[in-house]
């Protein structure tokens, strides 16, 4: 890949913007139409969760089913919950009628100087409740140099459990074109949630959510990954409700710890927006980077 000139520096960013807008036009008037419909869960949405991008905006989508309800209704206003992850996958997704789109951009990649953005769409399959269900996302990968050139399909295979669990299988990648540099990830990922205390699911500190898996690839330690190293990897996430819109979150990646916040800040339309630090404690990489992350998301079974 060339070098970026000075005066390109903001194009990315620009474009994913763009496209960012151009999303939401589309479906935010299918959200606002179903925003009356009441929503029952008491725990925090997860993720349909490859460069560090890319994994920051599979995270960012937040679909499961209602299953652990905990009689536990949401207010009809509340379209959608902040997120529990930042860049690792979680075991919880979407189901038939769920659909997800948003782009990502991270400031500078690792050992480079440049901005790069991601974008994706995708949607769910199957019921997790009864049988399994699938996530089927398309990536947009590298959309600084030339946009839509470089792609990719992922997949999830997700159950949900008991008591507000989740067990999850998956392939970041599975399927690329020539020249990405993230890699092809498979994993096995298990969730939770849980109430911290009686005060209900809105009170500050009243949800946790956590994760832990296995993966290969980008999941293995940074050395690993640069050498092609066929190993393994564990990786985790820890999410902590702040306040109803708000939820902080902890990231372990395999290769180095990430920190940042999944917000709602329309609570009638069903948008998260994920900020981020990057390798914080410098175990991988070169330095703490920012990334932030937008999504949007629609399930055709509102209301239904």
């Amino acid at each position: 890949m060339s070098s970026p000139t000075p005066s390109s520096f903001s194009r990315p960013a620009m474009r994913v913007l763009l496209l960012c807008i151009i999303v939401i036009a589309l479906v935010s008037p299918a959200a606002v139409a179903a925003q009356d419909a009441p929503e029952r869960s008491d725990e925090p949405r997860a993720d349909t969760t490859s460069d560090d991008t890319l994994a920051a905006l599979r995270a960012t989508h937040r679909l499961s089913s209602p299953v652990e309800r905990g009689g536990v209704e949401l207010p009809a206003a509340v379209a959608v919950l902040p997120g529990t992850t930042i860049n690792t996958p979680t075991a919880f997704g979407a189901r038939w009628g769920q659909v997800y789109a948003g782009a990502s951009v991270q400031e500078r990649i690792r050992y480079a100087d440049w901005t790069d953005g991601v974008v994706t769409m995708g949607a769910g399959f199957g019921d997790p409740e009864k049988w399994v269900g699938l996530d089927v996302t398309l990536n947009i990968l590298d959309t600084y140099t030339e946009l839509a050139k470089d792609r990719s399909v992922s997949l999830k295979l997700h159950r949900r459990l008991p008591a507000s669990a989740a067990i999850a299988v998956g392939w970041e990648n599975i399927w690329h074109t020539e020249g990405t540099d993230g890699g092809s990830s498979p994993y096995a990922v298990v969730s939770k949630s849980a109430r911290l205390h009686d005060g209900g699911p809105w009170v500050p500190f009243g949800v946790m959510a956590a994760s832990v898996g296995v993966g290969g690839d980008r999941f293995q330690s940074e050395g690993a990954f640069l050498r092609g190293d066929t190993g393994a990897g564990v990786f985790g996430s820890l999410a902590v409700r702040l306040l109803r819109p708000v939820h902080a979150i902890a990231n372990w990646t395999g290769q180095d710890l990430s920190l940042g916040m999944s917000i709602t800040p329309l609570p009638r339309l069903p948008i998260v927006i994920t900020p981020a630090l990057m390798d914080v404690t410098g175990r991988a990489g070169d330095g703490v980077r920012f990334s932030m992350s937008a999504a949007i998301i629609y399930d055709f079974n509102a209301g239904s």
